[in-house]
């Protein structure tokens, strides 16, 4: 089929194509599959979800379901979904103390119980940089989603080299009673909520995707997480926040920050989610764990600070059922300059356990006088008797420290572990491995000076 020929869309990006659009999902879903081709061009959806109040309309999102052998095919075209109202405080739940709206936007492509289904090539604008709202939460105003209900099952999905912005709440959204979706050269920028919402599935692949500035949006605003990548299960009973016990996320390079917490449940299994082997630049807290209950592990990963931090403490550590082992924490000069007491930069606080970890400073940045070291830089222990083995930048505020494993690093040997590159790379845009690379030779450098010092 031919999204003009057969559909009657045109490409003027004027001409309302949501009745064209809505037509060719009900044909391919009717028909359980097929292929749609999108001529190259710019489409605009005029239509607006308005789902109560004295303005209800039918507008509904637009869902490709029951399909087999799906591709649609967006040869580099454009959707802009229309943006240009406010939402209002229109009503509220029972015992929950937000408000929400009628209008929301169209979600142009939605997947529920589909199996080898194909989107490629396509630009989705969402227009929330001429939204307005009065105070409400965030809608269903997606780009892409793939949206099961209870008796779907979606598998073996592929999004590809697809670009999803300013959308009011994620550019992409995977809720998968089935397994294997797969994103693959996919951008997400300037989306109000989350540039990705992972809350069910499984084998979830996501290769060379960048999620980007979520949350600028201009007037508008954001709606909390404000992610780039959130993995959370909230469509499970009583499942809140990041609950992913069984997962893993490694070998990544993130600019960011990663939270793990279970907002107000306990957790007394055994299964641990693990943080391994990551480059993680932040100018926040690069790790948050508050949760005394939660099992998790962060093993070898390197910690980078960027310049001109907005928070105190790299990473923010407190959990009783926390493993911090063999990570190396870079802490950025700016740091020390703040106007607060700058020997405590790092929390780590009723760990389960916590050894082999190298606390250092990128002195090296600036010759400015301050910077040298001196009466500064500490981390914060408290139970002390599972904290081992720690390398430490030699001044006067460390050799205080009350730490029986306490190891402190020469001039040669700090300089040689920041003078690597990766540690200066705070102006990243894309995925490069090279910064993989080069940690795998600084993490083979700490691994010499840990069996030096045994």
């Amino acid at each position: 089929y031919n999204f003009i020929t057969h559909f009657g869309a045109k490409a003027d990006d004027k001409t309302d194509c949501y009745p064209a659009l809505v037509k060719a999902a009900a044909t391919l879903s009717k028909e359980g599959g097929g292929t749609l081709i999108i001529p190259k061009g710019k489409y605009y959806l005029a239509s607006v979800k308005i789902h109560g109040g004295a303005l209800k309309n039918d507008v509904k999102d637009v869902v490709f379901k029951n399909c087999t052998n799906l591709i649609i095919s967006g040869n580099g075209s454009t959707f802009r979904m229309n943006g240009k109202f406010i939402r209002k405080k229109d009503y509220q739940i029972p015992a929950v103390p937000y408000w929400y709206a009628y209008e929301n936007t169209v979600c142009p492509f939605v997947f529920a119980n589909c199996k080898n289904t194909i989107l490629k090539n396509i630009s989705l604008y969402g227009e929330v940089d001429k939204m307005k709202k009065e105070g409400v939460v965030e809608g269903t105003s997606y780009g892409v989603c793939i949206l099961d209900n209870d008796n779907d099952s979606s598998i073996n999905i592929q999004l590809q080299n697809i670009t999803a912005r300013h959308f009011a709440a994620d550019g992409f959204l995977i809720r998968s009673n089935g397994k294997k979706i797969t994103m693959n050269n996919c951008v997400a920028y300037c989306n109000a909520r989350q540039g990705l919402s992972i809350t069910k599935g499984k084998d979830i692949f996501i290769y060379n995707c960048r999620f980007d500035s979520t949350g600028k949006t201009g007037a508008y605003g954001f709606h909390y997480p404000g992610a780039g990548l959130d993995v959370e299960n909230e469509f499970e009973p009583g499942g809140v926040g990041m609950y992913g016990l069984n997962s893993k996320l490694t070998n990544s390079i993130i600019v960011g920050s990663i939270q793990v917490d279970l907002a107000d449940q306990i957790y007394t299994g055994d299964k641990i989610q693990q943080i391994n082997n990551n480059i993680i630049y932040s100018g926040d807290r690069a790790i948050i764990c508050s949760d005394f209950n939660r099992p998790v592990s962060f093993d070898g990963n390197i910690l980078i600070m960027m310049p001109k931090p907005t928070e105190s403490y790299f990473p923010y550590i407190q959990s009783l059922n926390c493993s911090f082992n063999n990570n190396i924490t870079v802490i950025h000069p700016d740091r020390i300059l703040r106007n607060e007491p700058a020997q405590v930069v790092a929390l780590m606080q009723f760990v389960k356990e916590s050894y082999n970890n190298f606390w250092l400073l990128n002195n090296d940045i600036s010759k400015n006088e301050l910077y040298k070291k001196s009466n500064y830089y500490g981390v914060a222990f408290t139970n002390a008797d599972v904290i081992k083995k720690h390398f430490v930048p030699e001044n006067n505020f460390t050799k205080m420290i009350q730490l029986a494993a306490k190891k402190f690093l020469n001039n040669v040997e700090e300089e040689k572990m920041i003078n690597i590159p990766l540690c200066k790379a705070f102006k990243q845009s894309a995925f490069d491995v090279k910064y993989l690379h080069q940690a795998a030779v600084l993490k083979k450098y700490s691994a010499a000076l840990i069996n030096a010092a045994k």
